[in-house]
């Protein structure tokens, strides 16, 4: 799969589109997403999901998408 990204700003579909091997992923909709995780970033000195760099990328991916899945 040609994705691409740092897993910390990938929008839901985006991680969904990396772990199914997905040969493209989301759209425009997706930058939206990462501009926010960039201003949540900036206004509180973290980011909203923070990414465990100790875990495999697949089960890291999937624990990033799970958490987005919850409410907030």
């Amino acid at each position: 799969a040609n994705i691409g990204g740092t897993l910390a700003y990938m929008a839901g579909e985006h991680l969904e589109a990396f772990l199914n091997n997905q040969a493209q992923g989301p759209g425009k909709e997706a930058d939206l997403f990462s501009l926010g995780v960039l201003l949540f970033q900036l206004y509180t000195g973290h980011l909203p999901v923070e990414v465990d760099a100790g875990l495999p990328v697949r089960e890291g991916v999937q624990r990033m998408l799970e958490a987005r899945k919850r409410p907030a």
